[in-house]
């Protein structure tokens, strides 16, 4: 993989121009395409929208751009110098000689002019992407929509984000995502995730978690949020923590809002629990080794109850499921390292306990105390 961490601002934001053109050629593309799309075709269509916001962005822009084109005045028509779309940052755009007859109409252009066209609005694409969107209809582009990634019983997942930021996803997480000009915007809603954070100075990396946003200070950092808290760990860099004040529940709320905690700065080697409340706990060293097991589908337990052990276990098993009986049972605690997918691991552990009474059943594990 690249070392995007290596990079200087300037190979940087080469990179993102670099992505920025293929994006808008790909949208330019697509826009010709639809005219005469087959089921198929639509259904491909769809699918390139829901890879990233990136493409559901660019692909209105082009939609826009096309629309304002075919509504243009051809005797004020514009020559667009096409060989920038693929040689130069943005287009070169020069006085016509003769405007009624260089001007381009995708409705009455022979077969022989796509390509032209294609060229032509996709260098106008990455020029607005990169430096201008006009006034007039800037207000009805959103700056990009949500996408949402979600991992089910036992899967990982690993996505690159648009800026080059990756997001590791454990079992059972769901994530939304939502980059704007002003900020990098991701709510972790369940489960856990790690976060290898792209420096931008001019766009903030924040992760939102419930009352809390967790802002990376170039980081790579581990948030697990289980039962309405968060678990924050960092890895590398730093991050802050603070409260977020667009989170307001309703003042009868099963877990109301505490008084604001003061922001909250993290440095690598430690960790801090959010409780569900929105109240930031002390700072304390933080286990990398176990905090990063998950990586490896390894489960490590320091004096866990075994209530959070069954848990974790059937976060990435289907079957057997892991019933606990009793309160005494579920108190009993643990330090044990496991590999998430062999539950018969814990099993062997457990049947050397001589306080618990194992039955197993058909697709379930019944543990109680004796």
């Amino acid at each position: 993989m690249e070392d995007l961490t290596a990079m200087t601002p300037e190979q940087n934001n080469a990179r993102r121009r670099g992505a920025a053109r293929n994006i808008g050629e790909q949208a330019v593309e697509w826009l010709l395409v639809l005219e005469e799309a087959t089921p198929e075709t639509r259904q491909r269509f769809g699918d390139w929208l829901l890879e990233s916001p990136l493409h559901v962005q660019a692909f209105l822009r082009a939609s826009t751009m096309d629309a304002l084109l075919e509504r243009a005045d051809p005797r004020r028509a514009l020559a667009i110098d096409v060989h920038a779309a693929t040689c130069g940052d943005t287009p070169d755009i020069v006085p016509p000689e003769q405007p009624a007859a260089n001007a381009i109409s995708r409705k009455h252009s022979p077969r022989k002019h796509r390509a032209l066209m294609v060229a032509a609005l996709a260098a106008l694409a990455v020029a607005a992407a990169l430096l201008w969107r006009p006034p007039d209809f800037a207000a009805w582009l959103p700056e990009t929509l949500p996408a949402q990634y979600r991992t089910t019983v036992g899967e990982q997942r690993t996505i690159e984000l648009p800026d080059g930021s990756v997001l590791h996803m454990n079992t059972g997480s769901a994530v939304q995502v939502r980059f704007t000009a002003g900020e990098r915007h991701v709510r972790l809603l369940e489960g856990e995730a790690m976060f290898r954070v792209q420096p931008d100075p001019t766009r903030p990396f924040r992760v939102y978690s419930g009352y809390s946003i967790i802002q990376a200070l170039g980081t790579v950092f581990n948030v697990e949020r289980r039962h309405g808290s968060a678990l924050v760990s960092v890895l590398e860099g730093a991050v802050q923590i603070d409260h977020d004040p667009a989170f307001t529940p309703h003042k009868n709320a099963a877990h109301p809002l505490a008084s604001p905690s003061p922001p909250v700065r993290l440095d690598a080697g430690e960790q801090v629990r959010v409780a569900r409340d929105g109240t930031i706990n002390t700072p304390a060293p933080a286990n990398l080794d176990q905090i990063s097991a998950w990586r490896q589908r390894r489960l490590i337990f320091v004096d866990e109850p075994l209530h959070t052990i069954a848990e974790a276990f059937n976060r990435y098993n289907r079957t057997p499921k892991i019933r606990i009986g009793d309160e005494q049972a579920r108190q009993r605690r643990y330090a044990a390292a496991f590999d998430a997918d062999d539950p018969q691991s814990l099993l062997t552990v457990l049947e050397k306990d001589p306080t618990l009474q194992v039955v197993i059943g058909t697709d379930d594990l019944l543990i109680r105390s004796r």
